[in-house]
């Protein structure tokens, strides 16, 4: 998979399930910007039903070069949770993230 598709499976999540801050999926069942990512790289619907989480050597690189190319200056969490952040920036940097790079090909 791309990361610009993983990218995309994040958005498509957020729009789907909604967007939270504070923990990674609250009790409504909207999820935070990072469990997005993590289950549009993986491919599942909820981490949750996984138990532990199944980053092998090729997801924990991939996740590290997308959250590389997301140049958010700190870790996806404390971006995500900023009280000031809003749902539409949110959506907005993974979209011009993931256009950018479906503009370079990747």
């Amino acid at each position: 998979m791309k990361d610009s598709e993983v990218i995309e499976g994040a958005i498509e999540r957020l729009d789907r399930k909604g967007w939270c801050q504070g923990k990674a999926e609250n009790s409504a069942g909207s999820v935070c910007m990072s469990e997005a990512l993590a289950e549009a790289l993986l491919g599942v619907d909820s981490l949750h039903t996984l138990g532990a989480v199944p980053f092998g050597d090729g997801a924990a690189k991939q996740w590290r070069r997308v959250v590389a190319r997301l140049g958010l200056g700190v870790s996806v969490p404390m971006w995500n949770d900023c009280p000031e952040r809003t749902a539409d920036q949110v959506r907005d940097h993974l979209m011009t993230t993931a256009k950018g790079l479906r503009d370079e090909g990747q």
